[in-house]
């Protein structure tokens, strides 16, 4: 009886060593993750920051653009 109680307990230290070995395996893919998705939201935000500027110079040049249409309907129709 003792020696199927020893050998429970040697097989539960092993199962301990296997799962605390897993543990420390999933903190370090954790890890991992954590610093790619950190590079990831960054890449993104430059892109959208990228975007953005084209999406203004667009829309400033539309704005002279319907300005001088403006101008010139103005000249037309005071003519």
């Amino acid at each position: 009886m003792e020696q199927k109680i020893f050998e429970i307990l040697v097989e539960m230290q092993k199962d301990m060593k296997e799962l605390k070995q897993g543990m420390k395996d999933m903190q370090v893919q954790l890890d991992r993750i954590e610093q790619h998705g950190n590079d990831d939201v960054v890449a993104m935000l430059r892109k959208m920051e990228k975007d953005h500027k084209s999406l203004n110079r667009d829309v400033e040049y539309l704005a002279g653009q319907v300005g001088k249409h403006d101008m010139q309907l103005d000249r037309i129709t005071k003519q």
